[in-house]
């Protein structure tokens, strides 16, 4: 259905432009040509368009925390995924999935030990 189309673009969009901190809802309606009251009906469900897009960049930065032969530091993963604050990085990380990032690397270094 055209919804979930429009979900997969976005998911795109966002995917592309999330290392830009200031990239937000504005921005993803004037990538996707659509107006601003259209885009919020179709992220309703996903609790706003501006919780669709950090849900993306904590998603993204779950990845590149759990691959095992990156490099980078989390202060790093999280300016990779748009997110200038470590602090605020921390929090949204752990309301999301309910570890700290810390906490999310080691137990992914834990598994490639076993």
């Amino acid at each position: 259905p055209l919804s979930s189309t429009i979900i997969e673009r976005a998911t795109r969009v966002v995917r592309q432009n999330m290392a830009s901190p200031d990239f937000g809802p504005d921005q993803l309606c004037r990538l996707l040509a659509m107006s601003r009251s259209k885009l919020y009906r179709h992220f309703e469900k996903f609790g706003g368009v501006a919780a669709f897009i950090q849900r993306e960049r904590l998603r993204e930065a779950l990845a590149q925390l759990e691959d095992r032969g990156a490099i980078h530091s989390i202060h790093q993963i999280a300016a990779n995924v748009g997110f200038h604050d470590h602090s605020t990085f921390s929090r949204a990380f752990r309301r999301e999935f309910g570890s700290s990032p810390s906490e999310a690397r080691e137990r992914a270094l834990a598994g490639s030990a076993g």
